[in-house]
């Protein structure tokens, strides 16, 4: 997914939204209730300098955060973006992204 004039904390704020509400959904198949999890990487072009960024970049940045996410324990969300923290879990990055709000809204 492709946000446009979105930065960082609005693209996680949406990714979290949906890796949520995947998590919390039960897929019926026949007689039998699934549950899935998603992990998700996410680039931000402000983090790539002033080089001219190729479609190719981006997707490439957010690959690397996506294999960070799995390798993190999956069912989480991974950024390239500096500024905002990687390796924390779900948890700690939502505590973030509030925090962020916070001071965003004062």
């Amino acid at each position: 997914i492709m946000f446009t004039e979105t930065g960082m904390l609005g693209a996680y704020q949406a990714a979290e939204r949906l890796r949520s509400k995947i998590a919390e959904t039960s897929f019926r198949v026949k007689d039998t209730s699934l549950s899935i999890t998603v992990s998700m990487g996410l680039a931000c072009l402000e983090v790539m300098d002033d080089r001219s960024i190729s479609v190719n970049d981006l997707i490439e940045e957010a690959d690397k955060a996506l294999y960070a996410a799995k390798e993190d324990g999956r069912n989480c969300i991974h950024t390239n973006c500096q500024g905002f923290p990687v390796g924390l879990t779900t948890g700690q990055l939502r505590e973030f992204v509030k925090t962020q709000a916070n001071h965003k809204s004062h």
